[in-house]
């Protein structure tokens, strides 16, 4: 299924919910440069043996609504560039997401200048290398849930965020959020998370 429909400039629409990819192990690129596309129901989509979602929707300039509810991404190594450049999306639920074997992040939501909330409380993997510039050009992003995310395995000179505006919150694992201070404005509520157990404080 791989490029299966990018570069389609005039798709607006696309349902594959309840779609039959069992068998299917690469899906990156599938709606790279679908200009015109402005949603995507995903539902239910049991893609149990895909391990890519490489630029999944990289360049769709005008998508603004995706479902992608049950969309099984057990056996997903690599989210890289996923929704790169997707400039109009303002929020998108990856709450059924299980990423336990992804390790590679990098720039999975550059360029999403509209968005302005992201829950990756359930991102947790033990094998993520790799998560830099994820939030690049994220200008607009107030409320990040990063409690999911597992550093262990990143080294310190990472880069997530560059251009946060003045005001937001984030919840974040200590340890992460020492890597990455710098990013984060001074006035922003931070909210770290650590063995199960929260602890609110403000810089």
């Amino acid at each position: 299924m791989q490029f299966m429909f990018a570069d389609c400039l005039s798709l607006i629409s696309v349902d594959l919910s309840n779609f039959n990819v069992e068998q299917v192990t690469v899906m990156s690129q599938l709606f790279k440069n679908c200009e015109s596309l402005q949603e995507v129901n995903l539902y239910n989509l049991n893609a149990i043996n895909n391990n890519y979602l490489i630029e999944f929707f990289s360049g769709c300039n005008s998508l603004i609504k995706v479902n992608l509810t049950k969309f099984n991404t057990n056996n997903v190594v690599s989210t890289d560039k996923m929704f790169f450049g997707c400039k109009k999306l303002n929020s998108v639920d990856l709450s059924s997401f299980n990423m336990t074997r992804n390790a590679i992040m990098t720039k999975m939501f550059q360029g999403c200048n509209e968005l302005t909330s992201i829950d990756l409380s359930n991102f947790y993997s033990g094998r993520l290398i790799r998560i830099n510039e994820i939030f690049y050009g994220c200008s607009n992003l107030e409320y990040a849930d990063l409690s999911g995310i597992n550093d262990e395995q990143i080294g310190d000179s990472i880069y997530m965020f560059n251009s946060l505006p003045s005001y937001g919150k984030i919840k974040i694992k200590e340890s992460l959020y020492k890597k990455i201070q710098k990013e984060i404005p001074d006035t922003w509520d931070i909210i770290f998370v650590e063995d199960k157990k929260e602890n609110t404080n403000k810089k």
